[in-house]
């Protein structure tokens, strides 16, 4: 809702798996008249049918979603962002655990931490993305495709 309210012109079409999320959501989305800027969709993104997709191709990609997932996500909806959009990944760092994973004493913890990694050293050395990654709030990377700057 920030987005759209600050940026003319923008539209943004997103995907909530959670609930009570989307009713919320949904609840604020027409508590400020923003139908006609904001799609939402109720659902698993990862088995979401992208022929629903409405606004598709994307200048942006954001992801933010299930950390130990985020390479099925990249390779998922990257394909629907424009050849010189802009794919933005959230939480790359996990509270600073990727920086120490050998002291992470929760199992489940270490391989979510784990599968972060792998997706961050993975598009790091994709020999198609340029990726810059920012030290902002917990791990922002910012990825273009190389061939289309």
């Amino acid at each position: 809702m920030m987005m759209v309210t600050h940026v003319d012109g923008l539209i943004v079409e997103t995907i909530e798996l959670d609930d009570q999320r989307y009713l919320e959501a949904v609840s604020h989305i027409q508590e400020h008249g923003l139908k006609d800027k904001i799609t939402i969709h109720h659902d698993d993104a990862l088995h979401f049918d992208t022929q629903l997709l409405q606004h598709a191709p994307y200048d942006c990609l954001f992801i933010d979603a299930a950390k130990a997932q985020y390479q099925k996500f990249f390779e998922k909806y990257t394909p629907f962002v424009k050849k010189d959009g802009i794919i933005i990944v959230d939480n790359l760092d996990f509270h600073g655990m990727v920086f120490d994973i050998d002291h992470i004493k929760n199992r489940n913890t270490r391989q979510l931490v784990r599968k972060i990694k792998r997706f961050k050293d993975w598009i790091f050395q994709h020999d198609d993305y340029d990726v810059e990654y920012y030290a902002v709030g917990d791990g922002i990377c910012v990825i273009q495709r190389k061939d289309q700057q």
